[in-house]
């Protein structure tokens, strides 16, 4: 959440905002949970959330070791022909990495290519789980992104 909708939400109720030290939407979700485990007096069932999904997503790194080396570019269409392509820091490229994929240099150059897995937003919903990126989202995205990756 950026600044200016921390300020607007605190006027309305308490409000944990995001780590600092990260810029908007892209704190670590491991950061992001425990900061609300420590707010709730979680902590350590937040550590435990982590634990469970680093467990698995080295299970499905390991169960998928042709995902080993392969370049992922998690790019996104914003009018026609035209890309964002999401930094190496975006929790969402971040959770490729841990299964296994690596981000090259040049990844709007492999979109333009059409070398790409599309993931969609709807049908199944991908894209939301992917972004929010937390202990509740991430098993599900998982879930429906692993076989898409085949």
């Amino acid at each position: 959440m950026s600044q200016e909708q921390c300020t607007k939400i605190t006027q309305i109720a308490p409000t944990v905002a995001q780590v600092k030290g990260y810029d908007d939407y892209s704190a670590p979700w491991q950061e992001m949970t425990m900061h609300a485990g420590r707010a709730l007096g979680q902590s350590a069932k937040a550590a435990q959330l982590i634990a469970d999904i680093d467990k698995r997503l080295a299970d499905l790194k390991a169960r998928n070791p042709q995902f080993a080396g392969k370049t992922v570019a998690v790019v996104e269409p914003y009018e026609p022909g035209k890309y964002a392509v999401f930094a190496p820091s975006d929790p969402k490229v971040v959770l490729m990495t841990q299964l296994g994929f690596t981000v090259p240099d040049a990844t709007l150059k492999f979109a333009k290519e059409n070398r790409a897995v599309f993931l969609p937003y709807e049908t199944p919903p991908l894209g939301a789980p992917l972004s929010f990126g937390t202990v509740l989202s991430i098993p599900y995205a998982l879930d429906q992104l692993v076989p898409l990756l085949g």
